[in-house]
């Protein structure tokens, strides 16, 4: 059974969670980056001052092995490239970059400040939550539910950011896409021991990946559809690898 500290802390990221949108959806340039505070507020909130509790230490907090740095630096990156091509080539518009020579900042800020963004987000979802979940289900079940969470945690964002001229196909395809993410943060969580792995992916993938694109020619629910297309077809390979070599954390 999931435990009460556990329900309480999603109860409260969600609590907080809606009034930071109430108040964001009403001004003209809303900052979302804060949203990714809010769960390791939540979480020190629940244990510091509600159960008066220190801080545990299932947070994930480890230094991963090479390996497992290199799996979440270089497929957001093979990702990103891909959307880009396929916009590029097939004269959609340009989603990352105009120029190449701009690749190498994008790569810079998504190695330090969305990497370290996702990581106050990561230490909770990854870290602590991964962890509460993981001691009563197995890695898959574990992964799917908090894929869920984290799916319906960033709804408001295709409700109340995103500008789809079909809302229906906008919100699934960008859901789809999270909750896929998700599962592969989960993995590379499982398969490290660590946040760190997945906080890379994460923050890369914020600045290659989950954007909408710079000059698109495209409806934004079409983008989406897009990136969840090419999204399934990687999650698909990253599956059939895994049944070759099964979860074993051997990273």
């Amino acid at each position: 059974m999931i435990s009460k500290e556990v329900k309480w802390l999603l109860i409260i990221i969600f609590f907080f969670s809606s009034i930071f949108h109430i108040t964001m959806a009403q001004m003209n340039n809303p900052n979302l980056g804060l949203l990714m505070a809010i769960p390791l507020f939540s979480y020190l909130l629940i244990h510091i001052i509600l159960f008066k509790k220190p801080i545990k230490q299932d947070l994930a907090l480890h230094l991963p092995r090479k390996k497992a740095l290199l799996l979440s630096i270089f497929p957001p990156i093979l990702l990103g490239l891909l959307i880009d091509g396929v916009f590029y080539y097939s004269k959609k518009g340009i989603f990352l970059f105009e120029h190449v020579s701009e690749l190498l900042p994008l790569l810079f800020i998504g190695l330090t400040i969305a990497t370290f963004s996702a990581l106050l987000e990561e230490i909770i979802w990854r870290g602590y939550l991964h962890s509460q979940i993981r001691k009563i289900y197995s890695f898959h079940k574990t992964a799917c539910i908090t894929a869920l969470i984290w799916s319906f945690w960033h709804l408001p964002i295709a409700l109340f950011y995103k500008s789809y001229s079909n809302i229906a196909i906008g919100t699934f395809s960008y859901l789809a896409i999270l909750f896929i993410v998700s599962y592969i943060l989960s993995y590379l969580r499982e398969q490290s021991h660590s946040v760190i792995p997945a906080a890379i992916f994460h923050g890369l993938m914020n600045v290659l990946y989950f954007g909408d694109g710079i000059e698109m020619q495209l409806p934004l629910h079409i983008i989406e559809v897009t990136k969840l297309i090419l999204l399934c077809v990687f999650f698909f390979i990253l599956l059939r690898l895994t049944k070759k070599s099964p979860l074993d954390n051997s990273i």
